[in-house]
This record gives C-alpha cells, sequence and structure tokens, in this order.
C-alpha cells in the first residue's frame, strides 16, 4: 500500500535526520540498551519541558528554532528505542 505522507510528517522526518547527522560523531545507538534510552527520553521530554515552560527566556525565533530540535530529539530518542526491539 502506498500512502502520501503528510507535508509536516516529511518536514519533521527530515530535521529528525538533520539532528541525527549532527550527532553521528557519537558513533549510533547499536551498543546502548533499551533501559539507558528510556532514561535518555525522559532527559529530552524535560528538556523541551523547560522551553515550553521559559518561552521569555528567548527571542522567539531562537525559541522556536529550540523547540523544533529539542522535539526531533525526543522523537529520534523513541525511535533508537523502537529500532532496539527489533531492526525498524
Amino acid at each position: 500500500m502506498c500512502m502520501t505522507r503528510r507535508p509536516e510528517v516529511e518536514k519533521f522526518a527530515d530535521l529528525m535526520e538533520e539532528v541525527l547527522r549532527a550527532n553521528d560523531w557519537k558513533g549510533g545507538w547499536a551498543n546502548d540498551s533499551i533501559q539507558w534510552f528510556f532514561l535518555k527520553l525522559i532527559e529530552e521530554v524535560a528538556e523541551i519541558g523547560l522551553l515550553i515552560r521559559e518561552p521569555s527566556l528567548y527571542k522567539k525565533p531562537v525559541w522556536e528554532n529550540l523547540i523544533k530540535n529539542e522535539a526531533a530529539d525526543v522523537a529520534n530518542v523513541a525511535m533508537m528505542i523502537a529500532d532496539k526491539t527489533g531492526e525498524l
């Protein structure tokens, strides 16, 4: 079945890939445990939570960019958890 992806999904997937590539120097996620990634997911959610609670600390375009990148971090860690359960 061929599905057309929503434009927002395509843009977000591109952002996820951009963030992953920026972190390629870390060596990937094959050797980390699902438990470690769960703790990392909580950390990433907390980071986005801080940005949401304190938007006045940043100028709007900077804040929006930080939110987008943190959301991509959350999504990437969630993807890594899914991948650890059985090669996506």
